[in-house]
């Protein structure tokens, strides 16, 4: 019986010194919190054009043209860099009528773009990438400057219109490229990560 007391007092005392233990543990804590706010850019872009009214004013498209075959007019769109982000740039031209067109015959037998503006240039896939960063706040070079239509353009396009769709699509230029020193090729511009075209 004197074993037993003695056991349930030494289990006794160890429950009290581990309770003490514990206690003694639980006064040593510490909590703390810290927030982080990133804030990123932006990338934003417009096409522009000199309106042809103005000549020192900008505007988001010119509608309402009139021309006669054999003309050339003045269209000069742009890519304009409004966000805070340097940017790359691409383009795609879209010629659309709703002209009934000869037999054989395409729209690019009638219509055609001007020269291309500096650092723009057209590759195999159609499109036309801006060979240079856009940084924020400023303008690419024209993208062309004049549309000109054929004279061999007959009665099929009386009363009709052709429509010049100019979409541009735009990536950060920071962390794109492996080595930002590098001279830029219109090959490595189209392997970016490039996102959908507007709608």
């Amino acid at each position: 019986m004197f074993k037993n007391k003695a056991a349930l007092s030494i289990t006794a005392i160890a429950i009290v010194a581990l309770m003490i233990v514990g206690a003694t543990l639980a006064w040593f804590t510490n909590a703390d919190s810290a927030t982080n706010v990133v804030t990123f850019g932006s990338i934003v872009i417009d096409v522009k054009e000199t309106d042809p009214d103005d000549p020192t004013k900008e505007v988001d498209g010119v509608e309402d043209y009139e021309a006669m075959p054999g003309d050339t007019i003045d269209k000069d769109p742009y890519v304009k860099n409004t966000g805070n982000n340097d940017a790359y740039v691409r383009a795609k031209v879209t010629i659309s009528t709703d002209a009934t067109l000869p037999a054989g015959k395409t729209l690019a037998d009638f219509v055609s773009l001007g020269t291309l503006g500096a650092n723009w240039a057209q590759h195999t896939d159609g499109f036309y990438y801006y060979v240079a960063k856009l940084d924020s706040e400023t303008s690419s070079s024209d993208l062309f400057q004049t549309v000109s239509f054929s004279d061999d353009m007959g009665n099929e396009f009386a009363e009709k219109t052709i429509t010049i769709k100019v979409d541009v699509a735009a990536i950060q230029a920071e962390n794109v490229r492996a080595d930002d020193t590098a001279a830029l090729s219109v090959a490595e511009m189209v392997g970016f990560d490039w996102p959908a075209w507007p709608a």
